[in-house]
């Protein structure tokens, strides 16, 4: 089973959510009619499995994403209008990117024009948007939410390919595994850790904004896809080459199978315990199963598929 890439129902949402508003200048409309349009063209192209029309949405991508970072740097005075050009832009270049598109990613494995693309390139295109919202997020919440809120998920989704990659040829590659587990636990940690003060994309602060039920319905929807990603194929995967229990308190030299699987199920349940914590209250058991809590075994090693009683925050 392929994981879930993150945020494309998110992206559908605020995308859409526009038309209904109905309080953004025209040229917003018209790039995000352009975004949808190329988005249901993109959504027809996989299905049919018609790479030449994969490789137009996405060069159409690729071209909204350069015109609409175009078009908000001439807005001097405009600056919501910019802000939610801005969105578009680093929207438009994630959906551009090869590796949002399984199971043909590793068919097209670069940018239409040749070049190589990477979630730092969502980053920068999302970076020059949200420096015009500066400080204060609420000056156009949504948008300035989903421009701090894309790069994180994005590094998500491009690590969530090299994953696939490593299960598919079974390589067992624990180094790119390291590096898959690494990005997971730092963009969760900033998404739903608990910091003080909270960094302006954690779930609180998001949830802070004056946005629609929409907005927070998808960040909590990709949030718990990306837990479950981790724990249901991530750590299953280590799980399946490493089976034997290992109690992580030990001062054993473990091999580097061994002492992955012991970070992963240690986060997976540090975790776990933040988004039981976490306020507004987070709807948990829709995507996957979470672990139990259950008593450690006689040895200090925790069962499979479960978290102590009291896991840490």
């Amino acid at each position: 089973m392929k994981t879930t890439n993150p945020l494309t129902i998110a992206i559908v949402l605020l995308s859409t959510s526009l038309f209904v508003i109905g309080c953004n200048p025209v040229r917003i409309h018209e790039a995000d009619q352009s975004y949808m349009t190329l988005y249901e063209a993109k959504q027809k192209a996989k299905k049919e499995d018609d790479i030449h029309a994969l490789l137009l949405a996405r060069s159409g991508f690729t071209n909204l994403a350069r015109e609409s970072a175009a078009a908000a740097a001439e807005l001097r005075t405009k600056r919501r209008e910019a802000i939610g050009l801005g969105r578009v832009s680093a929207g438009s270049v994630w959906q551009a990117e090869p590796w949002r598109d399984q199971p043909h990613a590793q068919t097209i494995n670069s940018s239409p024009d040749g070049t190589a693309e990477s979630a730092a390139n969502v980053k920068a295109y999302a970076d020059i948007g949200l420096a015009r919202c500066g400080e204060d997020l609420n000056i156009a919440p949504r948008d300035c939410g989903m421009l701090a809120l894309i790069p994180h998920l994005a590094a998500i989704d491009e690590k969530t390919f090299l994953y696939d990659q490593i299960k598919d040829n079974d390589s067992q590659d624990w180094d790119g595994m390291r590096k898959v587990f690494d990005s997971y636990e730092y963009n969760l940690t900033k998404l739903i850790g608990p910091t003080a003060p909270p960094s302006r994309v954690s779930r609180k602060s998001l949830f802070s904004l004056k946005a629609s039920p929409e907005f927070r319905k998808a960040i909590d929807l990709n949030i718990e896809t990306t837990f479950c990603n981790l724990q249901d194929q991530i750590a299953a995967y280590i799980d399946q080459h490493e089976p034997n229990a290992l109690n992580c308190s030990t001062g054993d030299q473990p091999t580097d199978v061994k002492q992955l699987k012991c970070h992963v199920e240690k986060f997976v349940c540090k975790a776990q315990s933040w988004l039981k914590d976490a306020e507004p209250k987070f709807t948990l058991g829709e995507t996957c199963d979470y672990y139990s809590e259950q008593t450690p075994n006689a040895d200090g090693s925790q069962p499979p598929g479960s978290c102590p009683p009291t896991a840490s925050n």
